[in-house]
C-alpha cells in the first residue's frame, strides 16, 4: 500500500480502541511507502484519531537498516513524535539493538525475524532463552513470537516458558511485555486471553484487515479483551 492507505488503516485501528499499531515487518524504504513519509503520515493520522477517540493508541513503525542510516531514522521518529518503534535484533544485531536502547529514546519492540533456524525443534536455542533472555538483555522492552497453534512450530509450553522469562527478574532490568503473534486470528482471541498471564500483548493482523469495517472490528477487540475471564479471573 502507498502511505495515505497505510495512514488510513492505522487511523482506524485506533479509532478502535486498539493500544498498538505497526508496521508490518516488510516494510522498511519502498518506493510507495518510504520512511520518512510514511512515519510522519501514520504518526499524524493516529494522533487525529486518538484525539477522536480518547484512547491511547502508540505506532510502532519498523526501525530497520541500513545501520548507517539509522540516525537518520531516528530523526524522523522523533520529528513524528514517535514514542516506539520495532527492531529485529537478528538483522540488525543484538549490539545494535543495545545501543538504540540506550540512546535512541524510544521503546523497543523486538521482532523475531531470521530466528527460525536458530529455535527449531532439534537444534538452536531454547526459545525462552533466544527471545526471553537475549532479546531482553539486548534492551526489547516488549518480544514478538510466534503462539502456540499456528503456523510455527513452538507449543504453549514454549510460549509460556518465553513469557515467564520476559516477566522475571534478571540483572535489576525491567521486566518485558510478551507479544505474542504468528497469525491470531480475532474470533480465537478469546480462547488465547486465559493461557497467558498479564503483561501480555497479543499481535492481530490479517483477520481485523480482512473486515469491511476495520474500526467496529478493533472496537470489537477491544472490547473483548477488556471484558471478564470466563472463571472470574482478571487479565
Amino acid at each position: 500500500l502507498d502511505v495515505p492507505a497505510l495512514a488510513r488503516l492505522a487511523a482506524d485501528c485506533a479509532r478502535g480502541g486498539l493500544d498498538l499499531v505497526k508496521d508490518d515487518h516488510s516494510l522498511t524504504d519502498q518506493p510507495r511507502a518510504p520512511f520518512r513519509d510514511r512515519v510522519l503520515a501514520v504518526a499524524e493520522h493516529v494522533a487525529r484519531a486518538n484525539r477522536q477517540s480518547g484512547h491511547t493508541c502508540l505506532y510502532v513503525p519498523n526501525l530497520t537498516g541500513p545501520v548507517d542510516l539509522l540516525a537518520e531514522r531516528l530523526d524522523d521518529l522523533r520529528d513524528a513524535g514517535v514514542r516506539a518503534a520495532m527492531v529485529a535484533p537478528l538483522l540488525l544485531g543484538l549490539d545494535t539493538v543495545r545501543s538504540l536502547a540506550a540512546s535512541s529514546g524510544v521503546a523497543l519492540v523486538g521482532h523475531p525475524a531470521f530466528a527460525g533456524s536458530l529455535v527449531a525443534p532439534r537444534q538452536g536455542f531454547a526459545p525462552e532463552l533466544l527471545f526471553g533472555d537475549l532479546f531482553r538483555l539486548a534492551g526489547c522492552d516488549a518480544v514478538i513470537y510466534p503462539n502456540a497453534g499456528g503456523r510455527f512450530p513452538f507449543s504453549l509450553r514454549d510460549c509460556r516458558a518465553i513469557q515467564r522469562r520476559l516477566l522475571v527478574p534478571l540483572a535489576g532490568m525491567a521486566p518485558a511485555f510478551a507479544m505474542v503473534a504468528g497469525g491470531i486470528d480475532a474470533a480465537k482471541l478469546a480462547h488465547w486471553l486465559p493461557q497467558y498471564a498479564t503483561d501480555t500483548i497479543f499481535l492481530v493482523g490479517g483477520s481485523l484487515l480482512g473486515r469491511p469495517d476495520l474500526a467496529a472490528a478493533a472496537g470489537e477487540l477491544r472490547a473483548l479483551v477488556e471484558s471478564p475471564l470466563p472463571a472470574g479471573g482478571e487479565r
